[in-house]
């Protein structure tokens, strides 16, 4: 098998364009001398190829990662501005097409920070998988004061929330008002409650970590006004429900901006643990609040939490790759 991936790998490198290669060869010589700060900057005028060199690298990097006899897959996690592109570019960075991929690839276990909060129950264990490739966007996993999340995370979140020891016991109010007023198809509020409950469990370091950070105060001043504590937001929230059987128009405002903060408090919690060998930014231009050290802004806090190398075990050791267009003077 090792024989037959390696065969591809080097096809897809020599697939390459000679300047192509020529930056993946630096750009890995670079990932292995340990004095570097194993992050790279690819800047080139559009069309000249800058995700081609990106798959360039991640052949590379696996051809390494498949012959050091590791059972653990290489993990790359792919950075863009919107899922359009991640949806286009992910092809263009597939080494694997066809039945080679569903051999080799294992399939994304998350598309958002949130996620990283479950563990399957039976985790299916695929020794053949050398490879995953995930996807994320700053609109949906960095920047969360816009919303609190679609369907599943809302469901994720009611299920964290449920089991920290001071709520365990409102738990089906407090499910219940991550519901929300929405209008969604009938039965599927429940049917991803059940579907949650059955294939995962929760990470009980997430757990304590939301426990820990309700009893902190609010962060939204419309929160803040009224509770000393989220802890305190969420029992009055579950009692309302209870005596309400839902929000009303006098605690909607209340209901919302305390889903959005403990949507943005559980992806803080996620955020610190998400692990990959390889993190890959593209149109790196784009993604200035996420970069920016300086912000106090949610999306560069969120953001240096997921880059941060004081974050990630010694041994984990990961590389970005960033690419952005070049600015020409004129």
């Amino acid at each position: 098998m090792t024989q037959a991936i390696l065969e591809q790998l080097n096809g897809v490198l020599a697939g390459l364009k000679d300047f192509q290669k020529a930056t993946v060869d630096l750009v890995i010589d670079k990932y292995q001398t340990p004095e570097h700060s194993h992050r790279i900057l690819v800047a080139d005028e559009v069309g000249l190829g800058k995700t081609i060199v990106a798959k360039g690298a991640i052949a590379q990097l696996l051809k390494r990662h498949v012959g050091s006899n590791t059972t653990k897959p290489m993990r790359v996690i792919y950075i863009c501005s919107n899922l359009a592109l991640a949806d286009e570019n992910r092809q263009k960075l597939a080494l694997f097409n066809g039945e080679d991929a569903k051999r080799w690839v294992k399939p994304s276990t998350f598309g958002r920070l949130v996620e990283l909060a479950l563990k399957p129950k039976k985790s299916e264990i695929n020794d053949e998988h050398i490879i995953e490739v995930c996807t994320l966007t700053p609109s949906t996993s960095f920047t969360l004061t816009a919303g609190s999340g679609n369907c599943r995370e809302r469901a994720i979140l009611a299920v964290l929330l449920s089991q920290t020891t001071n709520l365990c016991e409102v738990v089906e109010p407090i499910r219940q008002l991550f519901k929300t007023n929405q209008i969604t198809k009938e039965g599927r509020w429940e049917d991803e409650l059940r579907y949650l409950d059955l294939y995962f469990d929760t990470d009980p370091l997430v757990v304590s970590q939301l426990e820990s950070g309700l009893s902190k105060p609010c962060e939204s001043n419309v929160l803040r006004e009224h509770f000393s504590s989220l802890h305190e937001a969420a029992l009055y929230l579950a009692n309302c429900w209870n005596n309400d059987s839902g929000e009303t128009d006098k605690t909607s405002h209340l209901f919302y901006h305390f889903r959005v903060e403990i949507r943005r408090l559980v992806a803080r919690c996620c955020a610190g643990s998400l692990q990959a060998d390889l993190f890959i930014l593209d149109e790196f231009q784009r993604f200035q609040s996420l970069t920016d050290q300086s912000s106090d802004s949610e999306e560069s806090l969120i953001a240096r939490q997921v880059f941060s190398d004081k974050a990630k075990p010694k041994k984990q050791n990961p590389k970005y790759f960033c690419c952005r267009q070049r600015l020409l003077k004129r």
